[in-house]
């Protein structure tokens, strides 16, 4: 398991946790990782008091775009509509 604690751009205080790892090197990648992306700036911290799944959709859509092949986003594009 992992925990990593961070402030968002107004100040909150976040905590992103994670369990369930083979090993404890596994574990330590994956926090690894999840700092990097929050340094980078790649994080999106949402409101979820009125968030539609239109909405919530899109910042998915948006999160996970560079992770997939065309013809995945070209079938995922297709499914927004």
């Amino acid at each position: 398991m992992f925990r990593h604690k961070y402030n968002d751009e107004n100040g909150k205080r976040i905590e992103k946790k994670k369990s369930g790892f083979k090993t404890e090197k596994a574990a330590l990648a994956a926090l690894l990782e999840v700092k990097a992306t929050s340094l980078r700036g790649e994080t999106k911290h949402i409101e979820y008091d009125n968030l539609t799944v239109a909405e919530w959709l899109d910042t998915w859509f948006s999160t996970n775009k560079r992770k997939w092949k065309p013809a995945t986003i070209t079938q995922r594009e297709k499914v927004k509509l």
